[in-house]
């Protein structure tokens, strides 16, 4: 394949492919597109095939390539604007010189084994829109407690997508930093998985376009800001296992689109707000192992398309209406480890579609 010398584009991903990137690869000094991805391609990435300088998009996604990326990586690809090298064996750390690949709009380095800090001139990327480096054990510099590179990310006004999850991130969202920058743009910010402290910073709410906010599994404090519910586009809400406190806000309700909420393992107390069983649109609800304390609001009952509720480890009581039997798209109903009382309603076998049953240690 090295003697087809104007080659352009070359696609050969998601076969049964193993072995090393042929070495002949870098012969093909008119590529423009390669294509690699979903193979069981192994081993590591030749310097030679870092010689053709005219690589667009190198997709490389889903193999086992091993090895680090070299720190003149700018150098090498100048007109480069899409980089996956997602699901894959890489090491070492992201090359700082990458903030120079001026032309960049994806950035896809998640389900690696890269480590060190994050570079904070990653701001330099005037033109990208997506940039994943989840599940990854990558960290941030802890001598400022925050996560500064988000601030100079912040000066990418293109972004779309920003996946950060499952890393070794350390301390709290900049307070320098302009969510307001992103508010025409970006779509899905995940953060989940790491080690975040303080607030929900109110400002995040002025991510006005966005349909994924991924925060859970940090350990962040304080009250959900009110102002969340200006995030009217939203469809997933994910806050779980951080130490949030307070009622959930009312103005949750006003996410008109909202698919899935998901705010256990918190410290949540009071009521559930009955305008949450207005949401038609919610599929999914998780408010287990809180301190929830009030009766399943009556509006629960007519959410016909919801698929799971799970309520479970809080001092939820009250007796359950025949109307539950109305849920009958409902799969998993987990309401134990409350104070229920009363009869287990018979119209509960009219939930056909059920998997998940779990109404232990209760008062029934």
């Amino acid at each position: 394949m090295g003697n087809l010398s104007t080659l352009v584009m070359l696609d050969i991903g998601a076969n049964n492919l193993h072995g090393n990137i042929p070495t002949e690869f870098a012969k093909l000094v008119n590529l423009k597109e390669i294509y690699l991805g979903s193979n069981n391609i192994s081993g590591q990435i030749l310097d030679s095939f870092y010689n053709i300088s005219g690589l667009e998009t190198i997709a490389l996604a889903a193999n086992e390539l091993s090895g680090s990326l070299p720190s003149n990586f700018a150098h090498n690809f100048p007109n480069l604007n899409g980089l996956y090298l997602g699901l894959n064996q890489f090491s070492g750390t992201i090359p700082s010189s990458i903030s120079n690949v001026s032309k960049l709009t994806f950035l896809d380095l998640g389900h690696n084994f890269l480590s060190g800090d994050v570079p904070m001139n990653l701001g330099n990327l005037q033109q990208l829109e997506v940039i994943n480096l989840q599940w990854n054990q990558l960290t941030n510099d802890p001598s400022t407690r925050e996560l500064g590179f988000l601030t100079s990310l912040s000066s990418c006004k293109r972004l779309k997508r920003i996946q950060l999850g499952y890393n070794a991130f350390r301390g709290t969202f900049p307070k320098s930093l302009a969510f307001s920058n992103w508010s025409d743009s970006l779509d899905i910010f995940i953060t989940s998985g790491n080690d975040i402290t303080g607030e929900i910073p109110v400002e995040i709410s002025k991510l006005s376009n966005l349909v994924w906010l991924g925060i859970g599994k940090n350990r962040l404090s304080g009250s959900i800001p009110h102002d969340l519910g200006n995030m009217r586009k939203l469809q997933k809400l994910t806050l779980w296992k951080n130490k949030i406190n307070g009622t959930i806000p009312e103005s949750l309700c006003n996410m008109e689109v909202l698919f899935l909420l998901d705010l256990k393992e918190n410290q949540l107390s009071g009521e559930i707000p009955s305008c949450l069983g207005n949401l038609s649109s919610l599929r999914e609800l998780f408010l287990d192992s809180n301190a929830l304390s009030s009766n399943i609001p009556p509006t629960f009952w007519s959410n016909i398309c919801i698929s799971t509720l799970s309520l479970s480890s809080n001092f939820l009581n009250g007796s359950l209406p025949l109307g539950i039997g109305s849920l009958r798209s409902l799969s998993n109903l987990n309401l134990s480890r409350n104070q229920f009382s009363g009869e287990i309603p018979s119209t509960m076998g009219q939930l056909q579609n059920l998997v998940n049953l779990s109404l232990s240690m209760n008062n029934f």
